[in-house]
């Protein structure tokens, strides 16, 4: 706390360091401090001041109003209950011992006037939790819509109840929401209509609702997601760029050497089983020389070498 206040000195001017302020006093309980230095921060980031300052200015000053309702009940049942003023001594005889002051049951104290609630998400659901200790669950009254939630805890006699109630920041399913009550809080489960982040748990003025993400549609067979590459902001297709090159590879114009070794590739890869059995046993027998795709003519003999037009043939003899 005391390096927030120094950072407000030094910089009076900047929102961050109210805000910081304002968070430290918030979790000291110091709900005046919290509410002035949260009010100081919107103000310094005028016309775009954080969401966040916003609703803790707002809760800090619930919890104010709160606090100083509670006081004045504390001290409206402290004066109800003083000592009575002693009656005028009654006509008797001078011996008889003075009648004591009727004993006053001591006040109950005032109900909490707020519990720490926590709350967190998944697509489909939102959690919040309200801690509060040693609740049954008749104790609890939930009342849900589209749009908003309220829960009401009974404190027992003598204490107003505790009532939590908010305009949710989106649309909720209430016939699939739950709530449940465990030792130590009470836990509201929310079915969110759509499956999407919420900026809070609280609508404000102006927002507006999340927009779901559209829903993969793919037409035909041949309508193919689009994979994502090792960059961020790069996509591809990566089925249609392997057709590309294929066809490039299929249409590219070759010569010489490079153009009989294709030939001879296309050749082996659109053949059977014989065909590829006699290309391969006529070009390791002839040490490359010659080339047959008959196998019934090459299958039971070995293939001779045969020399290119103006060379002699020659074996190597080991």
């Amino acid at each position: 706390m005391s390096l927030a206040v120094r950072a407000c000195d030094q910089s009076p001017s900047c929102a961050a360091a109210h805000s910081a302020r304002g968070q430290c006093a918030f979790a000291l309980d110091e709900w005046g401090v919290a509410a002035a230095a949260f009010a100081r921060a919107v103000e310094l980031a005028g016309d775009a001041p954080r969401r966040e300052d916003v609703l803790a200015r707002r809760r800090a000053e619930a919890e104010l109003r709160e606090e100083q309702r509670a006081e004045r009940e504390a001290s409206a049942g402290t004066a109800g209950t003083a000592a009575e003023p002693a009656p005028a001594p009654a006509q008797s005889p001078p011996l008889a011992p003075a009648a004591k002051p009727r004993a006053t049951p001591a006040p109950l104290d005032p109900a909490k006037s707020s519990f720490r609630v926590e709350w967190y998400q998944s697509l489909s659901h939102l959690t919040v939790s309200i801690m509060v200790k040693g609740l049954k669950q008749e104790q609890v009254k939930v009342e849900l819509d589209d749009t908003e939630a309220e829960v009401e805890i009974d404190l027992g006699e003598g204490h107003e109840p505790f009532v939590w109630r908010r305009e949710l920041y989106a649309a909720i399913d209430p016939d699939a929401s739950a709530c449940k009550v465990f030792s130590t809080k009470v836990e509201l489960r929310l079915a969110k209509a759509e499956p999407v982040q919420w900026a809070d748990v609280e609508k404000l003025e102006g927002d507006r609702a999340p927009a779901a993400p559209p829903a993969a549609n793919y037409s035909s067979a041949t309508d193919r997601p689009s994979y994502p590459s090792s960059s961020k902001r790069d996509f591809r297709d990566w089925d249609k760029l392997e057709t590309e090159v294929k066809r490039e590879e299929k249409d590219e114009k070759l010569e010489g050497d490079a153009a009989l070794n294709k030939l001879f590739q296309d050749i082996y890869s659109g053949a059977n089983e014989d065909t590829r059995r006699a290309m391969n046993k006529s070009f390791v027998e002839s040490n490359g020389t010659t080339l047959s795709t008959n196998w019934s003519e090459i299958g039971s003999k070995v293939t001779e070498g045969q020399a290119p037009d103006g060379m002699e043939l020659k074996k190597y003899e080991f």
